[in-house]
């Protein structure tokens, strides 16, 4: 298993404007949603909160990710190992891009959607993916938003990848052949938030 343990860390909002809300009960939250809509993820075994000494104390334990690998150590392996093949890199690209729609059409936009917070297994036969580190997730209303936002932070840290691949991905993700005007202008969008992105770093 994995634990993660928090004290008074939290976000204010609407329904708790004084202490704020735990920020793993939201990852508690948002994990579990995605398990109803059998999206990968880290399985919840328990959560629990307290207060201790009148500090707010979280505790979240999940189902370690046995055989998964971050995409950011994947893609290391895609530059050290030549006998990677094409089709191999493709079909994982493809896995990639559903596993985030499919997110996103749950409704959810993942907001730190990173090479690190994606795991791979099989990533060289038959790659299964899954989503970590959703405390900062947030439901949407509109699908273009959530993948404007997210697609743009993920193509930000995807330099392996090249400007093909990326398009690959881009394509599986709409689960189209080829790019309408309307997919266009938002491919357009998401790379100059990239860039004006990068430039703050």
């Amino acid at each position: 298993v994995f634990v993660k343990k928090q004290q008074n860390h939290g976000r204010k909002t609407l329904l708790h404007p004084i202490r704020g809300e735990p920020t793993f009960r939201r990852e508690f939250k948002r994990l579990t949603y995605l398990s109803s809509c059998q999206i990968a993820a880290p399985k919840v075994v328990f959560y629990g909160e307290d207060y201790v000494h009148n500090n707010a104390c979280a505790i979240l334990v999940t189902e370690a990710l046995v055989g998964f690998s971050p995409l950011d150590w994947v893609m290391e392996d895609w530059q050290n190992k030549s006998q990677s093949t094409y089709q191999q890199k493709q079909n994982l690209i493809k896995a990639i891009a559903l596993a985030v729609r499919r997110l996103h059409a749950a409704g959810l936009t993942h907001r730190a959607l990173y090479p690190k917070h994606i795991f791979v297994k099989n990533a060289a036969t038959h790659p299964e993916v899954a989503l970590i580190d959703l405390e900062k997730a947030r439901f949407g209303l509109l699908f273009l938003y959530r993948s404007y936002f997210d697609l743009s932070a993920l193509n930000r840290h995807l330099d392996v990848w090249t400007r093909t691949q990326k398009l690959a991905f881009f394509l599986h993700y709409f689960q189209v052949n080829q790019l309408n005007k309307g997919l266009k202008l938002l491919l357009r969008l998401i790379l100059r938030r990239s860039a004006r992105s990068s430039l703050k770093r």
